[in-house]
């Protein structure tokens, strides 16, 4: 199953130089982009969603703020569904029961994820996969002497899906929040939970 990024057609189109734009295909963007643009743009609830909306669309500044605000809405919505969404939601692949409820992914050891968005590594190689592993209590207590939470997570997310730190701020948003559902799930949750899954 695929993905294809949402294309926009413009209420109120706007002039980008000589260009008109009359509608925009969002430009997906990693857990990296989205942490570095949140830096950059300080506390500022505003100001975070205009650089966000900065790398969804391409555009400068300048451009979005002529958006009509029904646009500018459109474009804070896909934001919004990139940035909490999991690649399992975007995919579709959320599986529900009889009453509609989710059933949680639990993985286990050994348990591929197929990436939302490749990933090209600095080796060239392209990821299209992760294979997860439980940490083992080692690992555990080398991720609780990280300085930050959002170094912890990486930490552990890093060890857990046999990336090097700097390959996690390559993944989508989407595969980054699956990612830590998953691996939440190892680092909270006891043996019998995941016994229960596969033993059905």
């Amino acid at each position: 199953m695929s993905w294809n990024a949402p294309v926009h057609k413009m209420l109120s189109p706007v002039q980008n130089g000589d260009e008109l734009i009359e509608q925009i295909e969002f430009k997906p963007f990693t857990h990296g982009e989205h942490q570095a643009a949140l830096a950059k743009a300080g506390k500022d609830e505003d100001e975070r969603y205009e650089a966000l909306a900065q790398l969804v669309t391409g555009l400068p500044l300048e451009v979005i703020e002529g958006f009509s605000r029904p646009d500018y809405v459109s474009v804070s919505e896909w934001i919004n569904k990139w940035v909490w969404s999991t690649s399992a939601d975007l995919l579709g692949l959320v599986e529900r029961d009889e009453e509609g409820n989710v059933i949680e992914e639990r993985g286990h050891d050994g348990y591929v994820v197929p990436l939302l968005i490749p990933v090209t590594l600095p080796t060239s190689e392209v990821m299209t996969e992760v294979t997860l592993r439980m940490p083992e209590l080692r690992a555990t207590k080398a991720m609780k002497k990280q300085k930050t939470d959002r170094d912890k997570s990486r930490f552990i997310t890093a060890h857990c899906a046999g990336l090097m730190l700097p390959d996690v701020l390559l993944l989508s948003c989407p595969d980054w929040n699956r990612l830590q559902v998953l691996v939440g799930n190892f680092l909270n949750k006891p043996a019998a939970y995941f016994q229960s899954a596969t033993s059905k």
